[in-house]
């Protein structure tokens, strides 16, 4: 089922190639979709739900410890930066059930 899902997620990236569209940049979102696929610093990124719900620990960036959802993020765990807008169209912060998974490097700059 996994590989399936993969599969799915390379099609469509292949399709938006041939097609000529771009993704759009997650640092220039004003609100981020989950599932929706990004560029973010030259990677392909997605927001998937978490397996476990964040507890109110605070932000990221305000704290010396990591809250345990930052854990979870591809982009904590490859040091790649996440100062962007987090929040999601009902105004819920997206990393409050969700976590960034990086799918693959964006080559070809779509």
């Amino acid at each position: 089922m996994k590989k399936l899902k993969r599969f799915i997620i390379y099609l469509r990236l292949w399709f938006i190639r041939q097609m000529g569209y771009n993704l759009p940049s997650l640092r220039e979102a004003t609100f981020i979709v989950p599932g929706q696929l990004y560029d973010h610093f030259g990677r392909v990124v997605r927001a998937v739900p978490s397996k476990m719900p964040a507890t109110d620990n605070g932000d990221c960036k305000e704290q010396e410890e990591v809250p345990e959802h930052c854990l979870q993020c591809d982009l904590y765990n490859k040091h790649i930066p996440c100062s962007f807008n987090h929040r999601m169209a009902n105004g819920n912060d997206i990393c409050k059930n969700h976590h960034f998974e990086i799918i693959c490097l964006n080559s070809g700059n779509i």
